[in-house]
């Protein structure tokens, strides 16, 4: 890593683990603060500017995105460098005086407006501010396209519960197309909506079973996004009667799981999922409760 960047956090130890638990409590603690000196706000753009070692940058970034107030050297850092990535871009739309016109500049010059416009979704829409419409319409693009990213776009898609029509009817129809692949993209945007037409209803009930065919990587992702809206709204999900119950402020869903290979796909969904939040937590932590 960086130097400059150890620097920030590190009190010299002549024993490593101690060193680097007190590196860690201590980047803790600091990205916990809202107010830090303007001389070190000051100094972390510095090193922002200088530094290449992307942990160095993320590190940085999420202290800077905690601040009430900055400087303007810090200012003017994030002004000039690239805000692709959600590191970046969360730090700047908090700071920066934006508007979709200064946004819209951004992504157009962008290098990575794949990955941009996944991030300006996924950021916005987790605000519930207004995400511009042909920035949705790349995020749709992405998942038309079938490629690697298309589960990251679906994700970011997914967050916003209030996609305009023309942008679910240029998804759901996508479902009529014999060559697609990942139709379940289509659905998993489809299920987080607070409302959809009678006539996106009928195509995703006669052309795919919703739920039935869901991969164990695709239950993991779909629950991955309400576990992550749960962080803002409390959001019951649980099993009961063979039904798999989820409510949000938009509405209720139930799912019939009563197939015992649904019921594995689920399983093996939920213990990802209890998984990777044990190692972000270090404790037992039981997503769902879901009956062994």
């Amino acid at each position: 890593m960086d130097e400059s960047c150890i620097n920030l956090s590190v009190i010299e130890s002549k024993d490593m683990e101690s060193r680097e638990g007190i590196n860690a409590n201590k980047g803790l603690a600091r990205q916990r603060q809202p107010n830090l000196p303007q001389e070190l706000l000051k100094s972390l753009a510095a090193r922002l500017a200088a530094s290449k070692e992307a942990n160095c940058r993320e590190h940085i970034l999420v202290i800077l995105k905690s601040q009430e107030t900055f400087p303007i050297e810090a200012i003017d850092v994030l002004e000039s460098m690239p805000i692709d990535d959600r590191f970046a871009f969360s730090p700047w739309a908090k700071h920066m005086h934006w508007n979709e016109d200064i946004l819209m500049s951004k992504f157009t010059s962008s290098k990575e407006k794949d990955r941009f416009a996944i991030t300006i979704t996924e950021y916005l829409s987790r605000a519930r501010s207004a995400v511009p419409h042909i920035i949705l319409m790349h995020c749709v693009s992405l998942i038309h396209a079938d490629g690697e990213i298309a589960p990251d776009a679906d994700n970011a898609l997914s967050t916003n519960p209030y996609l305009a029509e023309d942008i679910l009817h240029d998804l759901i129809r996508s479902i009529n197309d014999p060559h697609r692949r990942n139709k379940e993209l289509v659905v998993l945007v489809a299920a987080g909506q607070n409302a959809l037409s009678e006539s996106s209803i009928e195509v995703l009930f006669q052309h795919i079973d919703p739920f039935g065919k869901l991969s164990s990587k695709e239950w993991t992702d779909w629950l991955k996004v309400r576990q992550e809206m749960s962080f803002e709204e409390r959001i019951p999900c649980y099993v009961k009667d063979g039904h798999l119950h989820v409510k949000t402020s938009e509405g209720s869903l139930n799912v019939d799981i009563r197939h015992p290979d649904q019921q594995r796909k689920l399983r093996e969904a939920i213990q990802t999922l209890n998984e990777e939040t044990d190692e972000i937590l270090g404790d037992d932590f039981d997503i769902l409760g879901f009956p062994g």
